[in-house]
Formats: structure tokens, C-alpha cells, sequence
């Protein structure tokens, strides 16, 4: 099958080498990137960030537990509830990744005894009281995203392995993630090696995290500005992807 293609345009190093070993011609074989990292922010999106921000509340701390998965989000639970000992009025926005859980995940929260809204509800301003937003609307991540001043990308801390960190990096937004990132183990790595983001192994370590980046803006600061770098350093692989279709075009 691997002698088939023109071309082979491999994510990593690592990848190229895997299909290597599987007797890639290695004259087939190009490492062109990450196509994620050509991400382009939505045109506006500091607008609508600046937005929600004032609806959610400018002086609250805001974090933000994306594309999470069944049995993750009692862990976020259990994060959020140790992070409010120190932050009380701390605001987690939490986005299960499919929306027809998004019902059950409210539930939950309820049953927890939290104080829950849901986005699409459009309460403005979000009363005081809310602890819990939840993301139940479609197509409005990004903007989420860089409302909120730290970002837990979901599915890492259950055995799915991980979610895009990609998008939370592009508007600038510091990033957590569990040990489970074997999806997208070399834009973790890159995130890590940069200092976009910090890995951590557990609910408490979670909490732990969440409370640094939330007490230290200068350490926000920094992570933003880290994130930004890794998008630009590893833009390209669109160009190089469609530079070699055309160099092989027939």
C-alpha cells in the first residue's frame, strides 16, 4: 500500500520514522508539520472575547475546561471544588465535547451542588452567584477561549488522549492538559517545551495549576506570549503540503 502514493507528507519526525519501518520509500517521505498550527483566529475575536468577558465578569477569575469526556468531568468537579477554597469567586466555564451530553453534564453539576448556568441562555450580566457556566453552544470555542484566563484542554485527564491545544494557543491563552496526550503528543511536547502550558496528573494537581495562573498574571503574561510562538514558529505545513502536490502533479 505505501507504494502507492506520490507523496507522503508525514506530521513529525517521529511519524515519518514509524511509516519508515513500515517500508515507506523513503524518497516518498516528507515531514511537513503540524497543518493545525496554520490555524487563523476568527477575525474579531478579541471583540467578541472582550464581550463575554464583561458579560462573565472582568475582575473574576475565569478558567475554562474544554472538550471534556464522560467520567472527566467529575474529576474537573473535584479540581473546581478545591480551587474554590482559595478562589471563591472563580468562574469555570466547562465544554463537554459532544453537545448531547450537554444536559447530563448540567445535571451533574447541580447534583454537585453547584451553581450553574448555561450559555445559551444569554443571562447578562451572569449573576454573581453562577460558579459553573456551561458551554452549550456551538462554534463560540475560540471566542471562550480567549475570554478566560487559563485554559484545561479536555480528554487528557481520562485515557482519550487529549484534544486540540492548538486553537487555546492561537488566541494567546496559557493551556493545561493530563498525562493522557497521546493524540496530540508533539503539539503537547512543543507546548510544554515553550511554556504555553504545564501537564499535570490529577484533580489536585489540577486545582494547584489553575490557582498559579490565576494568582500570577505576570506568569499568564508570559505563557500568552510563549503560546503565540509556538503557533508562528510552527506555521508552514499548508505551504510545504501544497508546494509538493504541485512539484508532483502530473
Amino acid at each position: 500500500m505505501l507504494d502507492r502514493p506520490t507523496i507522503i507528507a508525514a506530521q513529525s519526525d517521529l511519524d515519518a520514522e514509524r511509516l519508515l519501518t513500515l517500508n515507506a520509500p523513503s524518497d516518498k517521505v516528507t515531514v511537513t508539520g503540524n497543518l493545525k498550527f496554520d490555524v487563523e483566529p476568527p477575525e474579531g475575536v478579541e471583540e467578541i472575547a472582550r464581550s463575554l468577558r464583561n458579560r462573565w465578569g472582568v475582575s473574576r477569575p475565569v478558567w475554562i475546561a474544554a472538550s471534556t469526556h464522560d467520567n472527566e468531568e467529575p474529576k474537573v468537579l473535584e479540581a473546581f471544588g478545591k480551587l474554590l477554597a482559595t478562589h471563591p469567586d472563580a468562574l469555570l466555564i466547562l465544554v463537554p465535547r459532544h453537545p448531547e451530553r450537554f444536559a447530563s453534564v448540567e445535571k451533574l453539576c447541580r447534583r454537585e451542588g453547584y451553581a450553574v448556568e448555561l450559555h445559551s441562555a444569554g443571562r447578562e450580566p451572569l449573576p454573581a452567584e453562577t460558579q459553573i457556566l456551561i458551554g452549550d453552544t456551538m462554534g463560540e470555542l475560540v471566542g471562550m477561549y480567549a475570554a478566560s484566563d487559563v485554559a484545561f484542554i479536555g480528554g487528557s485527564l481520562v485515557r482519550h488522549g487529549g484534544h486540540n491545544l492548538v486553537e487555546a494557543m492561537a488566541v494567546g491563552t496559557p493551556c493545561v492538559f493530563g498525562p493522557h496526550v497521546f493524540n496530540f503528543e508533539q503539539s503537547s511536547r512543543t507546548a510544554l517545551e515553550y511554556g504555553a502550558a504545564e501537564q499535570v496528573r490529577d484533580p489536585k494537581a489540577l486545582a494547584a495549576t489553575i490557582a498559579v495562573y490565576l494568582d500570577d498574571p505576570e506568569r499568564r503574561r508570559r505563557a500568552a506570549a510563549a503560546a503565540r510562538r509556538v503557533i508562528e514558529d510552527n506555521r508552514g505545513s499548508l505551504r510545504l503540503t501544497q508546494t509538493l502536490i504541485k512539484d508532483n502533479a502530473q
